[in-house]
């Protein structure tokens, strides 16, 4: 499965580099104006956390806005024509948490150290490959966590591997998210958004396209299935999703068979689509 990389692939590994030192140049540039959570709130937090609760399936419980084109997510990878996108094994994603602009006390600790439970969930599966850590220096993060305000439906936001963007990359917690209903389920909800950061798609990702006829959409939004199916995968719409033994097996065969510059070909909504692997650093 590992291929050399020809002249197009060299010219899309100088092609994300310009963009990676562009963010960069941006990011120094940068001197937002924002508190953040230290490490020892974070810790304090992580101490007194009252229990996940338990999952809760339901047809409109969840709504993330990560993929806006689906409306409702085996592994299903790939969003952009022709490629899949993932870190570079060995890749830290730092993460920073802002400690403002949240409308209560806790909510913004609350909402951090969920996100840190998460990420040592996702740690543990990845076992190397890929592994977030929180910092406390904004020049050192690939992403923060804030308060996105009132988004209808979605309960929070995040992003994908290729989406270099000319500010710090930012996953969104919404208002409808500290409803009494989906506060008890908030960790499954960072398990999901975090699954977004390293590359996975929804797992209806073939099932529901809004907004477009399929030729209009074939090449541009067309998912591979990777692995198995699992209507119980972390990446599906359920409360309270957590990491299945298939999500674990499947992204680790992914990061580990995957090679930047391999071609693969998969069962796509409409037919086979064929992507080339792209691995990307993080920006932090």
């Amino acid at each position: 499965m590992n291929v050399a990389l020809g002249k197009a692939g060299l010219y899309r590994k100088s092609a994300v580099k310009k963009q990676r030192d562009l963010f960069l140049e941006m990011k120094r540039k940068e001197n937002p104006d924002y508190d953040f959570i230290t490490l020892q709130e974070l810790r304090s937090a992580m101490n007194t956390l009252p229990k996940a609760k338990p999952p809760k399936p339901s047809r409109r419980a969840y709504n993330c806005a990560t993929q806006r084109n689906e409306t409702l997510d085996e592994l299903y990878l790939g969003l952009l024509v022709g490629q899949i996108h993932l870190w570079e094994n060995g890749s830290t994603i730092n993460w920073i948490a802002r400690s403002d602009g949240y409308p209560q006390d806790g909510q913004a600790i609350e909402a951090a150290a969920r996100l840190c439970q998460a990420a040592e969930q996702w740690n543990e599966v990845m076992d190397g490959r890929v592994r977030f850590q929180y910092v406390t220096n904004f020049d050192d993060a690939c992403f923060k966590l804030e308060y996105g305000g009132f988004k209808g439906p979605v309960l929070a936001e995040a992003f994908m591997p290729f989406q270099y963007g000319m500010v710090l990359n930012t996953v969104y917690v919404y208002e409808l998210l500290f409803d009494p209903q989906y506060r008890v389920h908030m960790l499954g909800t960072m398990l999901h958004e975090l699954g977004h950061v390293l590359g996975l798609r929804h797992e209806h990702a073939h099932h529901v396209v809004h907004g477009w006829g399929p030729e209009d959409i074939k090449d541009i939004f067309e998912s591979i299935l990777y692995g198995s199916n699992n209507s119980q995968s972390v990446m599906a719409y359920y409360m309270g999703q957590t990491i299945q033994d298939s999500d674990k097996e499947d992204i680790r065969n992914a990061y580990d068979d995957l090679m930047d510059g391999t071609t693969i070909t998969g069962q796509g909504r409409f037919g086979l689509v064929q992507k080339t692997i792209e691995r990307v650093p993080p920006n932090n």
